[in-house]
């Protein structure tokens, strides 16, 4: 079983990524990270403990115009370079439609793998500094990371590949009051669709099994009460509702007398311009 830290919940292996991932932020690569390794910090500057969800890998986003997989490796290298422990990085997969590019990232004394990275090339809609200790990791906003996992619970990925989103959902939730408004406007501004969420609701025995199968949480809760929960959660988004706050507080959506405006192109962000303020 994976030991974590009793006031972090983070892991050996992570505090590796973490020390990784600063090193990444604090270059001059547009690199955003995202997923689990940013759910954590989240979840920590709140205060949030109950369920404890380990992550072995990196996932992040280029911001800017495509570059080639190998100028990417290369921004990561040069990252990396100079620090305590020597890493050198290789091309697991090439980036093209549809499809990340791949990274893995290897000691240079032993020769063992030590993480893998996913990297998307996407427009840039927001993010800001997280902390662990003094590392300092540019991530995506909390919006993007439920906007994602919406996106997912709403098809039937939730039980197929991705189960753990209810996990993260669920503790999100939790600790994180939310403007409805600004999770539909990130998944419209990454072009994609919230399905009907017919494998959420008419599938229960198939995603029951799922859930009941996944390994790595610590303290997970009952399928029937994260199913109940969530499925409060996700009440606006399956019959399209707008102009609601999620009060994590309370645990329930209440309506925005002052909602914001939709965004539209003018507000993407480019990292590659040394103008633009890294942290909205």
């Amino acid at each position: 079983m994976t030991e974590y830290d009793t006031k972090t919940n983070i892991s050996a292996k992570e505090k590796i990524i973490y020390e990784i991932s600063s090193r990444i932020s604090s270059s001059d690569a547009p690199i955003v990270f995202k997923g689990a390794l940013i759910t954590k910090l989240i979840l920590a500057e709140n205060g949030y403990t109950d369920v404890v969800r380990g992550t072995k890998d990196i996932d992040a986003n280029w911001y800017g115009n495509p570059p080639s997989t190998e100028l990417i490796r290369k921004e990561i290298q040069n990252a990396l370079d100079g620090m305590t422990d020597s890493y050198y990085v290789e091309v697991s997969r090439e980036y093209g439609e549809n499809r990340s590019a791949g990274f893995v990232v290897y000691h240079k004394d032993t020769k063992q793998k030590v993480i893998s990275m996913d990297i998307d090339i996407l427009k840039l809609t927001g993010c800001r500094d997280y902390y662990y200790g003094e590392a300092v990791i540019r991530g995506v906003n909390v919006d993007e990371i439920l906007a994602d996992k919406l996106v997912c619970i709403s098809s039937d990925l939730v039980y197929k590949h991705r189960t753990k989103d209810l996990i993260d959902v669920y503790a999100l939730m939790h600790c994180v009051s939310i403007d409805i408004n600004d999770i539909y406007n990130n998944i419209q501004n990454h072009n994609r669709t919230i399905g009907t969420f017919d494998g959420f609701l008419n599938k229960t025995n198939e995603l029951q099994h799922a859930y009941d199968m996944l390994r790595g949480i610590e303290r997970k809760p009952n399928f029937e009460k994260i199913y109940c929960e969530v499925k409060s959660f996700l009440e606006p988004f399956i019959y399209r509702k707008t102009n609601m706050l999620w009060d994590a507080n309370q645990k329930g959506w209440i309506e925005n007398i002052e909602p914001k405006p939709n965004k539209n192109e003018t507000d993407y962000l480019d990292l590659t311009n040394p103008n633009v303020s890294k942290t909205i």
